[in-house]
């Protein structure tokens, strides 16, 4: 039996976040990891000449001292890019975002989309009673039927009137019709939060192995949590280790905590069933091409073509694919009741990358390898903000402080995991 001041679950950015700034404070504390490595989803897969990332993830530094942490104290080597992004409408591409830039495809579509937009623009006393809702009166019939209703019932796999706006803090660019109607498609393509981007030069594991670098001592991997005893302040690992602690830090999904915290009062596991999310499967290709496409990512809102998004790879960074080749990842979401056939997904959508001209043939495939992700995006259902309420208040009344994109069950960005570390080790 041992006693540690500090004991952090999760070796993801918001707990090796948590430990980098627990370390210059030169307080105690341990890290337990189950996985092999660190990084949680910030981790890269290196298969032949591949170097695959779990998903797509990007930095874009809202935050200044996110940026130095990075860049200064972490001395990551970052390459700076604007954004290529494009939405695949009845086999056309246009610019991203959709709602600035659907006057490229012309016509009655076109016409649609601004009509409504400008409709939608004049009515009075709008309520947004629910996401499906706040679409609507923010962008009018045309834009919500093209773009926003199939793409985000496709991305969410969940119904729209029944989730809250409680997520969406800026992250859809609102516009209005005069910037539609008196600036050029180029200017329009600059509209959203993510108009530029970071990528580390290596990798995004380079991230998470800056921290291990500095953070190997305190860092114990290929350790699973088997319990939590919340009474007696101590917790059990898989190799039956038992250690006391006087706070706790936990970056484990509040599902899963259900399963692990001892004597758990029967309202807050009540709560936790509560709680929604979808699942991602993400296929990571190699394939050969003599002209890798020079693009970030693109959407695909028509629910005939079994993913939602595409992105390159080898348009972050030149390492992650050999010359003469280009690498991508393709995202299906599906919702956790959902039963399903990885090998029909894969098979579909890799027909379907071939029937959209992102890879020219299916003989062009050099590997595909396939990540299920159990939580991938928390649903903001009803049920949502009484529930994390509950479930947070309750954990840290027993000196348990839940943080990260799965512990505070946020929809988070890598910077906004990095920010949550940063803030628990100055509250604790």
């Amino acid at each position: 039996m041992q006693s540690k001041e500090i004991i952090i679950l999760g070796a993801g950015l918001a707990g090796l976040s948590t430990g980098w700034y627990l370390k210059e404070r030169k307080k105690r504390f341990i890290i337990f990891e189950k996985e092999k490595e660190v990084g949680g989803l910030s981790r890269s897969k290196k298969i032949g000449n591949f170097i695959f990332d779990y998903d797509g993830h990007l930095l874009h530094f809202r935050n200044k001292e996110i940026y130095n942490l990075v860049i200064n104290s972490l001395g990551l080597k970052l390459i700076r890019h604007q954004r290529k992004s494009f939405v695949s409408f009845q086999k056309r591409q246009i610019d991203y975002p959709f709602q600035a830039n659907f006057r490229l495809l012309g016509g009655e579509i076109a016409k649609q989309c601004l009509e409504g937009l400008i409709a939608a623009e004049h009515k009075k006393n709008k309520v947004h009673k629910d996401f499906r809702s706040w679409i609507y009166s923010s962008f009018g019939k045309g834009i919500s039927r093209y773009f926003m209703f199939p793409y985000n019932e496709k991305f969410w796999n969940f119904p729209l009137s029944k989730m809250s706006c409680d997520w969406l803090n800026g992250l859809i660019p609102l516009i209005k019709s005069s910037e539609i109607l008196n600036n050029s498609p180029l200017k329009l393509s600059s509209i959203g939060y993510n108009t530029f981007f970071y990528y580390p030069k290596e990798g995004i594991f380079s991230l998470p192995s800056r921290f291990q670098d500095c953070l190997y001592r305190n860092i114990y991997v290929n350790n699973f949590i088997t319990s939590i005893d919340i009474r007696n302040k101590k917790i059990t690992t898989n190799s039956k280790d038992k250690f006391y602690y006087r706070k706790l830090v936990t970056t484990i999904p509040l599902p899963e905590l259900k399963n692990i915290i001892r004597n758990l009062p029967l309202q807050i596991s009540r709560l936790i069933d509560l709680l929604n999310y979808n699942s991602l499967l993400v296929f990571n290709i190699g394939y050969k091409t003599s002209k890798p496409p020079n693009k970030h990512w693109i959407y695909f809102p028509d629910k005939k073509i079994s993913f939602f998004r595409v992105g390159f790879y080898h348009s972050f960074s030149k390492i992650m694919a050999p010359v003469g080749c280009g690498s991508l990842y393709s995202e299906v979401s599906y919702h956790k009741t959902d039963a399903i056939n990885k090998e029909e997904i894969k098979r579909r959508v890799l027909e379907d990358l071939v029937e959209e001209g992102i890879i020219p043939s299916l003989g062009n495939i050099i590997c595909c390898d396939t990540i299920d992700i159990k939580y991938a995006y928390p649903i903001y259902d009803f049920n949502y903000k009484k529930a994390v309420s509950k479930i947070v208040n309750f954990l840290s009344a027993n000196d348990i402080y839940s943080i990260g994109r799965y512990g505070s069950w946020k929809y988070m960005s890598m910077e906004d995991a990095l920010l949550a570390g940063k803030e628990m080790a100055r509250k604790l």
